[in-house]
């Protein structure tokens, strides 16, 4: 019998340029190059600039600020009021890792066919679970907390472009992490790596995060010099997963990690009770942030 074609197939430039086309592509705040640009400066970085910069944006501006009243930061709950102080409080560090993650959660505003919370802070934890990994790998903890935070990007542009498309793969996938990426190719002929690697480019951050991105499903199958991104972007998204958080679309059994992740700990020399009590640490600071 002659296999059925899925209707969906699609390249990932295809599904990139038809969102664009329709002006439902995800694009990323300007603001974190004109931060970056503050910081590179050679006389450094003042905070009354960096509050200035965050005033332009009141979204922004209004994130930071919950950011600095939260546990993490304001401890005693003493109010912050005062953009500036909301910056000294957080520091150069943290201001630019919250900037990414409101840029984040502000891109994903598109209503879509996922479970939109759980996709957040499966992303959002996963992000800090990266940064928290970045020193096993020899990774910045900035590009590692991007790589955890955007790894499944391309799930939520998949779910933008087609609604019916992502409700075939939910049903092919049994709702199981172990078997999305077939249920992808087999309805849309890619996955959501490629594509989320290919908007990640479009946006012009770094070609490591591009890669890790793109790997993190398969890491062995890439380029070597990217290869310690794309495993470290794996554990983060498994650490997630095995605090029982879903990616929106599909999970997997809460407290179990799967033998390819055990593979990657033990060479890297981390335990499985350590990463455990890692990834409960990363989620603690995760919801400290106030961001979700």
């Amino acid at each position: 019998m002659k296999q059925q074609v899925s209707k969906y197939k699609v390249t990932s430039a295809e599904v990139i340029d038809a969102l664009a086309e329709v002006k439902r592509l995800p694009s990323f705040s300007k603001m974190l190059t004109e931060f970056d640009r503050l910081v590179d400066q050679p006389a450094g970085t003042h905070v009354d600039e960096v509050a200035d910069l965050l005033r332009s944006d009141p979204r922004m501006m209004a994130g930071v600020i919950k950011t600095a009243n939260s546990a993490k930061y304001a401890p005693s709950g003493k109010r912050v009021t005062d953009v500036a102080k909301a910056v000294y409080l957080l520091g150069v560090k943290d201001v630019r890792i919250m900037i990414v993650a409101l840029s984040f959660l502000d891109m994903c505003q598109n209503k879509v066919p996922l479970n939109e919370a759980d996709f957040l802070k499966h992303s959002m934890v996963s992000a800090f679970i990266a940064q928290s990994l970045a020193p096993y790998f020899k990774v910045s903890e900035y590009e590692a907390f991007l790589m955890g935070l955007l790894h499944d990007i391309g799930v939520y542009i998949l779910a933008t472009y087609s609604k019916d498309g992502i409700n075939e793969v939910a049903k092919a996938s049994l709702g199981r992490a172990t078997h999305l990426v077939s249920a992808e190719r087999s309805v849309f002929g890619v996955s959501h790596s490629s594509v989320g690697a290919r908007i990640i480019q479009n946006w012009e951050l770094p070609q490591s995060i591009v890669m890790g991105v793109l790997g993190h499903n398969s890491p062995e199958r890439i380029e070597r010099a990217f290869q310690k991104n794309a495993y470290l972007t794996l554990l983060s998204e498994a650490g997630a997963f095995c605090l029982g958080l879903s990616n929106g679309l599909v999970a997997s059994e809460a407290g179990v990690l799967g033998e390819r992740s055990l593979a990657v700990l033990k060479r890297i020399d981390l335990s499985e009770a350590d990463f455990k009590i890692m990834i409960e640490d990363a989620f603690e600071a995760a919801t400290q942030t106030g961001l979700f």
